[in-house]
Formats: C-alpha cells, sequence, structure tokens
C-alpha cells in the first residue's frame, strides 16, 4: 500500500513539472502554432503564416526578361488579371502553357523579340480587357491569344516603313527556305496564301500545278500517322491565319473553303479563326503580288 502511495505521488509529481514547464512556455503570437506535446528539435525555428506567406511571394520573376519560361509568364498574366479585375485567375499549365508558346511563336516569326513582346502583349490585353471581353464574351489566354492580331496591327504594322528593304524581307526570307530545299517548310512558316502566291508570282508555275501541289501536300500530311506530319499540317493552318490579312489580289484567301476536308480537326483549336484577320495589309506582301 505504501510502495502504490509513493508511486502515485511520484506520478503526480511528473504531471505537476508537465503542466508547469507548459504553463511557462510564452504566449504564441498570432498565426504561430506550437505542440508543447512535441519534441523540440534543436535549433528549429517557428514559422507565423505570414512568415509563410511572405517567403511564397519572395518568388519573384526572373529580372531578365529573357530568361522568363512559359510558367513565368503565366504567374505573371495570373497576377496582372488580378490586379486589373480583382478576380483570381486559376492557372491550368496544361492548357495555357501551349496557348503561351503560340504567342510567342506568333512574334518570333515576325522577327520580335519574343519575350519582352509577349510581356508588352499581356499588359495590352490587360488594358484592353472591356474590348475583348465584348468581342469574345470573356477573357482568358485564350481569347487574349485571339485578338493577337489587332495587337500586331496596332502596335507594328502601323509603324512599318514602306521602304523597298522593309518590303523586300519576306521575299528574301522565303527564298532562303527554299534555297535550303525545304518546300514544305515555306507553307508551315508562312502559310497557304504567301507560299502559294510566291510559286506563281515569282516562282511563275502555272496556278493549277500549283494548287494541285498543295493538295498533294495537304492529303499526304492528313493520312500520314507520324506526328510531325500532324504538327506541319496544323503548323500550315496556323501560319494561314496569322499571318492574315493579305492583299485582294492574293490568289487562294479561299484556302479554307478550298480545302475544308484538311481543316476539320482544327476546327476547335484556340488559334482557329473561321475568317482572316481585319486590318491593315502589310506592305511586304506588295512583291508576292505581281513577282520581282
Amino acid at each position: 500500500m505504501v510502495e502504490s502511495l509513493k508511486y502515485m505521488k511520484a506520478k503526480k509529481d511528473r504531471l505537476q513539472v508537465l503542466v508547469e514547464t507548459i504553463m511557462s512556455e510564452p504566449i504564441p503570437e498570432e498565426g504561430q502554432l506550437i505542440n508543447p506535446f512535441k519534441a523540440k528539435k534543436r535549433g528549429a525555428k517557428q514559422i507565423s503564416l505570414d512568415d509563410m506567406i511572405s517567403k511564397k511571394q519572395t518568388n519573384q520573376l526572373p529580372e531578365n526578361i529573357d530568361d522568363w519560361t512559359g510558367k513565368n509568364f503565366a504567374s505573371y498574366f495570373a497576377k496582372s488579371y488580378q490586379n486589373t479585375t480583382g478576380g483570381n485567375y486559376k492557372i491550368t499549365f496544361t492548357s495555357d502553357l501551349p496557348i503561351l508558346k503560340q504567342i510567342g511563336d506568333f512574334f518570333e516569326s515576325h522577327k520580335l523579340p519574343r519575350n519582352e513582346v509577349t510581356k508588352t502583349f499581356i499588359d495590352w490585353a490587360m488594358k484592353n480587357y472591356d474590348n475583348i471581353v465584348k468581342k469574345h464574351g470573356y477573357f482568358t489566354l485564350t481569347s487574349v491569344f485571339n485578338s493577337v492580331n489587332y495587337f500586331y496591327q496596332d502596335h507594328f504594322l502601323t509603324q512599318k516603313t514602306d521602304s523597298i528593304d522593309t518590303q523586300k524581307s519576306l521575299l528574301e526570307e522565303i527564298k532562303q527556305v527554299e534555297a535550303e530545299g525545304q518546300v514544305t517548310e515555306i507553307f508551315a512558316r508562312f502559310g497557304i496564301p504567301i507560299a502559294v502566291n510566291y510559286l506563281i508570282s515569282v516562282k511563275n508555275y502555272p496556278v493549277e500545278k500549283v494548287d494541285n501541289a498543295v493538295l498533294k501536300l495537304l492529303t499526304s500530311l492528313c493520312n500520314s500517322t507520324n506526328v510531325q506530319s500532324q504538327n506541319t499540317l496544323e503548323r500550315i493552318l496556323k501560319s494561314s491565319i496569322i499571318n492574315s490579312p493579305y492583299p485582294k489580289e492574293f490568289i487562294s484567301t479561299d484556302w479554307r473553303i478550298k480545302y475544308n476536308n484538311y481543316i476539320n480537326n482544327f476546327l476547335s483549336e484556340s488559334w482557329w479563326r473561321d475568317e482572316d484577320y481585319s486590318g491593315k495589309v502589310s506592305q511586304s506582301y506588295n512583291f508576292l503580288k505581281g513577282g520581282n
């Protein structure tokens, strides 16, 4: 009985020591969670919720715009959206990154600094938020990308000079691709209308022969199960849209109708348009209207 009383007293003493230890702990600041029963790690530092939030915010975008990745642009778009609308844009990398790549490809294809102009384009889109929503009914990277040509028209085509050198640059670029033996690449990089008018007006191939060649090319790409072939077909159609509008004198501006059997798989793509972009026609197309 005596031994039992001693054990109970010792147990009570240990409990009293534990309680006194807990009571002696300083009251944690708001946002801090402390488990008094958990063994303390030597040198461990308590982190408040505010510290956690501020720590996440230290993941700043690279200072050099050329170092930005697709994920950086997605974050920048989401933050800009929040600043513009007060709402939150949920980033979905699986869908957002391909669109951001298409935007970058567009500017790069026009010999513009890819990352710098992409950022400028996002800023422009935010300033034109109301107009984009009014036109498309919603504001996402998809509707923003569908507005890329309007941005390009406003910021670059209107600033281009009509010098002979400027107008010849496109023609020289096409000739360079041809010299490398990449005729298919002419269609993929510049689209059907530009490629067709180059072959007819500059190379002087008969219209019927060119039409047959285009039909054969599209059929071959469409029937192929090769991923690269499918990507090339997509590039051809996408470039045909992106490089619009075209001069009224251009041949094959009705390519959507003429080659409608090859476009069905792409009608739901974010970059697809049933009509060409409106706006000012690039002066660089002049040399493709009647040869050089």
